[in-house]
């Protein structure tokens, strides 16, 4: 491998890598927040999925590659986002769930609170 490509990767990182991140993370939080459980369930899914598939790839390469803990925490943050997002997927549909009793929907105040 060239000297120049770590750069190269570092800074493709930098530049277009996390405002892309930052862009997904705001449009999946505005969905999550604005949207039903149903509405939000299948891109949750998705994004579930891409983050399961990167931890699995990230932990197949610990065994083979030359710096073990460098994949091995990429798997464990990946791990970790896959689990955060199922967690929100649940808590979406909790709310969904809460506001959808008549007790909650008779008191304007409570159904704001859980909104």
């Amino acid at each position: 491998m060239k000297r120049e490509f770590p750069a190269l990767y570092a800074a493709v990182s930098i530049w277009i890598a996390t405002p892309l991140l930052g862009f997904w993370t705001v449009f999946y939080a505005q969905r999550a927040v604005t949207q039903t459980a149903n509405e939000v369930y299948p891109t949750g899914m998705a994004a579930f999925g891409v983050t399961a598939a990167l931890s699995a790839i990230c932990f197949s390469m610990v065994p083979v590659c030359d710096n073990p803990p460098t994949p091995q925490y990429a798997g464990e943050k990946f791990l970790h986002s896959s689990l955060l997002l199922v967690q929100t997927l649940l808590v979406l549909y909790v709310r969904d769930a809460a506001s959808a009793y008549p007790w909650v929907q008779a008191h304007s105040s409570v159904a704001a609170i859980i909104k």
